[in-house]
């Protein structure tokens, strides 16, 4: 900091710290070289007094001698040091108030203001914001502009969250070494943060959902203002407004998402939607929303080659052969009537089939199986009803209906299966 040496001088003269003694008829000036200097307590300045007498003459041989009047002093004193006034002001878009109060990640400038008590002399040094006593976060040491003015400013920018809420904001000044002003400590500021608002969006992973197939959904929650705190807790998905017993409660991880996954037994149109229940610095909400229509993997190509011997009173199955199952698939044969061998016989289609002499063989198998032997040319009454449904979880089945006639041949019906049931009625 630059003092004037002269104002320093006038108060010494003024307060009786040093006087400089001649004649009483004379006068005397007093030069200064240089006329301020550095209050760093090594700077020097010359002084020159001349003394002249009434007409403004020099008077040769006159003796100045400074005095010092205060007992145990140096003959020239430190200069003195001043007190300053800081205060503190906070803003976002206007000054924060009960009814404009920031929310979480909202910007809230910081502004002190330091006076010096005296408008010579400049507050230099710099200023702490701090929140509860703790310096804050890129606010803890702002320097004082530079060139110095009696009355300084400084700003922080900074944000706060709700989950710390109340703020109670204090600025500090602190001086440079060899300042004459003193530091000084705003009163405090006190205010709430309220939760920063939130929107859901629910999205499927992946182009469609399918029977039998793992789905997943993935819900995102976003900040209306994104800074550096991000949503928090867990998501809740509901399907038709009825929560999903599986994702009653996902939390948020990495990006502030959550995962539901979910498997399909049925065909059909569900609606799905993601509640975010809020942490403690934003507020919860619900997504929109979303349609999904859960799909077949596709539909079975099996097909059928029937011969049947009918008489009058009974018909036999000499073939019943079923061509093209996949692998994994199931055939569900069924017999209802007079004369039906059994009830009910379930076959699964694999990639291998015993062959060979009493089957110690192992061969692959084409999908073809010839279900005429599992009753045995056993004579079946006319109404008899033989069904075959050939099912696979995931697709559209296929479903024949033989039905026996007297003295005709057996009327056929095909159809489609829903993906995992044997009723026929899915379109094909």
């Amino acid at each position: 900091m630059i003092v004037s040496v002269l104002a320093l001088l006038a108060a010494f003269l003024c307060c009786g710290g040093v006087s400089l003694a001649a004649d009483p008829a004379a006068k005397v000036t007093v030069a200064l070289s240089p006329a301020s200097i550095l209050a760093d307590g090594s700077s020097q300045s010359i002084v020159t007094a001349t003394v002249t007498d009434a007409s403004g003459a020099t008077v040769p041989g006159e003796a100045v001698t400074p005095v010092d009047s205060s007992p145990g002093s140096p003959l020239v004193s430190p200069p003195a040091v001043f007190v300053s006034r800081t205060t503190l002001a906070v803003a976002t878009d206007g000054p924060v108030t009960s009814t404009n109060l920031p929310v979480t990640n909202q910007v809230v400038t910081l502004v002190a203001t330091v006076a010096s008590s005296v408008s010579s002399v400049s507050p230099s040094g710099s200023v702490a914001f701090e929140n509860g006593g703790n310096p804050i976060a890129g606010c803890g040491a702002v320097p004082t502009p530079t060139p110095p003015t009696p009355t300084i400013t400084v700003t922080c920018g900074t944000s706060f969250a709700a989950a710390s809420s109340p703020a109670q904001l204090t600025a500090v000044f602190t001086p440079a070494p060899g300042s004459l002003v003193m530091g000084s400590t705003s009163a405090a500021q006190s205010f709430a943060i309220n939760k920063d608002a939130t929107s859901t969006s629910v999205t499927m992973v992946g182009s469609r959902a399918v029977v039998a197939v793992a789905t997943s959904f993935r819900a995102v929650v976003t900040p209306s203002l994104p800074g550096s705190l991000a949503p928090a807790g867990t998501i809740q998905f509901l399907d038709s407004g009825v929560p999903i017993g599986s994702c009653l409660s996902e939390p948020l991880g990495p990006s502030s998402a959550a995962t539901c996954t979910v498997t399909y037994q049925k065909l059909g149109v569900h609606l799905i939607t993601a509640a975010y229940r809020g942490d403690a610095s934003f507020a919860g909400s619900t997504s929109g929303p979303m349609t999904v229509a859960v799909q077949a993997l596709g539909t079975l190509k099996a097909s059928m080659q029937w011969t049947f011997h009918y008489t009058p009173t009974y018909t036999q199955a000499r073939a019943l052969v079923v061509d093209g199952v996949p692998p994994g698939a199931t055939v569900v044969l069924k017999c209802r009537g007079h004369g039906c061998p059994f009830a009910k016989r379930v076959i699964v289609a694999r990639q291998r089939t015993p062959c060979g002499p009493q089957g110690r063989h192992s061969c692959a198998t084409h999908g073809v199986m010839d279900l005429a032997p599992r009753f045995g040319r056993r004579h079946l009454a006319p109404a008899v009803r033989i069904t075959v449904a050939i099912i696979k979880a995931g697709w559209v089945g296929e479903y024949y209906r033989f039905t026996m006639r007297a003295g005709h041949r057996p009327s056929v019906w095909f159809a489609c299966t829903a993906p995992g049931t044997t009723s026929p009625g899915a379109p094909c």
